[in-house]
């Protein structure tokens, strides 16, 4: 016999179980759904939780039928490896992304003042901040710390999306971060060449907002999220 080489982990037990029972919290929500991954800047992985999750022991003998029958038709798919295989709109958290394309294409300073309103009317549309809120002049760090939506719609209109899908590419989101796990989905940042090839359609100048707070087409994992 001759030993075999040992596995070594890098996930923190402590952090670990606090991801874990922040997904199962007891309050007027429930538990959660979702995936959770915390990662330290040389890309090791302390936390990884999905929700609902499954015992791996009823895997290691052959899973009785009626087990694999509960498993598979569970609306809230326990077998998907949700950090790498769910993606989603990430919403705000794209913002500090937008908030990059803006200073590096000088479209704004560190100190530049934007007036943001409570709404803003573009087209034939108006469009509001989530608590319909005037947040007033405000720079770009005060524009990430109240999450405004108008500023950085004010910054998709600057931007548009060819300036804005790169940057957002170069963080590596829309794409594999190839680690060594399996099933990984790609996620989409969407530019006008896509849509015309996917779609058939012209991109709408509109769709520079909700692009801008990570809407319309955007879509990421989680783990692109904590890599980026």
């Amino acid at each position: 016999a001759v030993p075999g080489y040992n596995l070594v982990l890098t996930i923190d037990k402590d952090i670990q179980e606090a991801a874990y029972k922040a997904m199962q919290r007891d309050d007027h929500i429930g538990p959660r759904i979702g995936g959770v991954v915390v990662m330290k800047s040389n890309g090791e992985i302390l936390a990884w939780v999905n929700t609902p999750s499954y015992d791996p022991n009823n895997f290691s003998t052959g899973i009785p039928p009626q087990v694999w029958a509960q498993l598979i038709n569970d609306p809230f798919r326990p077998l998907r490896n949700k950090v790498i295989q769910d993606h989603f709109s990430p919403g705000s958290t794209f913002k500090p992304i937008i908030a990059l394309a803006a200073l590096q294409e000088k479209v704004v300073t560190p100190t530049s003042v934007v007036y943001s309103p409570g709404t803003l009317k573009f087209g034939r549309r108006v469009y509001h901040e989530s608590h319909k809120t005037s947040h007033g002049s405000i720079n770009i760090v005060k524009a990430i710390e109240v999450s405004s939506n108008v500023f950085f719609y004010k910054m998709g209109i600057a931007l548009g999306i060819e300036r804005m899908a790169p940057y957002a590419k170069l963080l590596g989101l829309g794409q594999k971060t190839n680690i060594a796990m399996t099933h990984e989905v790609s996620g989409l940042i969407p530019s006008s060449e896509w849509k015309v090839k996917k779609l058939g359609e012209e991109w709408q100048p509109g769709e520079n907002l909700s692009t801008a707070i990570g809407q319309g087409f955007v879509l990421v994992t989680a783990l692109q999220m904590a890599v980026a």
